[in-house]
């Protein structure tokens, strides 16, 4: 009677055993995965925990090694208890971003106070009739004009102030 129930116990876990280390690679093999283009493993519970931990004293270096090594330059992070990130050094979408679609990438909630002590209020920090309203008001300051008096005028200060003393 042990032995049966012994049996019954094993057998299960054996077929399991052989069908997870066996079976399952010869049928990914076949299916051929596409490599993730930044060449950065995740774990299905730990995301990219490891590799931001290992690279936490150069993370500029780092992700900017992962972005050029990526054919699209774009990658994506993602580590348990945050958001998804993706960073990218590619124009296209850049402009996608920043000019073509703006309205579809809000700040949102979750970083407009997180980057207020850095950022303030103004244009690189706000959404929607606020940035539209910021945008109307620094375009004014930004015409050729004023722009051409501002040029002028440092040039001018610079060559009376610190060009002309040293020669």
């Amino acid at each position: 009677m042990l032995l049966l129930l012994l049996l019954l116990l094993l057998v299960p876990a054996i077929l399991l055993y052989i069908s997870h280390r066996i079976v399952r690679p010869t049928l990914t093999l076949a299916k051929k995965k596409k490599p993730s283009s930044h060449g950065l493993r995740s774990h299905p519970l730990l995301g990219h925990l490891h590799a931001f931990l290992k690279n936490r004293h150069r993370f500029l270096d780092w992700s900017t090694e992962l972005i050029v090594g990526s054919p699209e330059r774009r990658m994506g992070f993602w580590i348990p208890g945050m958001i998804t990130c993706f960073i990218t050094g590619n124009p296209a979408d850049v402009e996608h971003v920043l000019r073509t679609n703006f309205a579809n990438y809000p700040k949102g909630d979750s970083t407009i106070p997180v980057m207020a002590d850095f950022l303030g209020h103004g244009i690189f920090n706000s959404d929607g009739e606020q940035w539209l309203w910021q945008r109307k008001s620094a375009s004014r300051e930004f015409t050729t004009h004023s722009l051409r008096g501002f040029v002028i005028d440092s040039v001018q200060s610079e060559v009376r102030n610190r060009l002309l003393p040293l020669l």
